[in-house]
C-alpha cells in the first residue's frame, strides 16, 4: 500500500508547512509540488469492482465468461466460490452473474453491416439509379475530408452532383446517401 503511505506523508508535509506563522513564496511552491505528488498518488488508486474499496493493485479475474477487476480479498473469495458476485451500486445487493445470464444481456442490437456491392444493389433497386451513378455518389462521399452528419452530407453531395452536372433525381440521391452512410 505504498500509495497510501505517500498520500499520508504528503499530507503531513502540507500540515507542517501550513503550521508556520508566515508563509513565503517558496512555501507556496513546495505546497504546489506536494499537491502534484499527492494527486499522482491518488490517480494511481483503483476501485475494486466487487467491494468498491480502493487499492493501488487490482487483479483482473475471469470466471465462466465474467470478468472483474478485484482487490486481493475479493479475488480470493471469487476463486474459492468459483463465481464472481458483483454488487449493484443502487441496491447494494449481491447478484451472481454466470455465462447464461450474461448472454441474455449482450444481444446484438445493431444489424450486421452490409457490403458495398449489397448496398449498391439495394440502392439500384430502390432508386432506379445506374451502378455507375451509385459509384460516383459513393466516391463523392468517400472524398469528404471530415465526417459530417447526414443532413450536411446530403447538402454537400447535392451541390457536388450539381457541379459535376450529373442528372440524378434529388429524392433518389437522398435515398442513396442514407443507404451508403447507414
Amino acid at each position: 500500500m505504498r500509495s497510501f503511505q505517500d498520500i499520508e506523508a504528503s499530507a503531513q508535509k502540507i500540515i507542517e508547512i501550513c503550521g508556520k506563522s508566515q508563509l513565503k513564496k517558496s512555501d507556496k511552491d513546495r505546497l504546489l509540488k506536494i499537491q502534484a505528488e499527492m494527486h499522482a498518488s491518488i490517480e494511481n488508486l483503483l476501485e475494486c469492482e466487487l467491494c468498491s474499496c480502493i487499492s493501488n493493485l487490482l487483479v483482473e479475474i475471469k470466471i465462466s465468461g465474467v470478468s472483474a477487476k478485484t482487490c486481493r480479498d475479493c479475488g480470493i473469495k471469487a476463486l474459492e466460490a468459483g463465481e464472481i458476485k458483483k454488487t449493484s451500486s443502487r441496491r447494494k445487493s449481491s447478484t451472481t452473474y454466470n455465462s447464461t445470464t450474461r448472454a441474455k444481456h449482450t444481444k446484438n442490437t445493431k444489424p450486421e453491416k452490409k457490403s458495398l456491392p449489397e448496398i449498391h444493389t439495394e440502392i439500384e433497386n430502390r432508386t432506379n439509379l445506374k451502378k455507375t451513378e451509385i459509384r460516383k455518389i459513393q466516391k463523392l462521399i468517400d472524398e469528404i475530408p471530415t465526417p459530417m452528419n447526414l443532413t450536411n452530407t446530403i447538402d454537400y453531395i447535392s451541390r457536388e452532383v450539381e457541379i459535376a452536372k450529373l442528372k440524378i433525381d434529388s429524392d433518389a440521391l437522398k435515398v442513396a446517401i442514407k443507404l451508403i452512410m447507414a
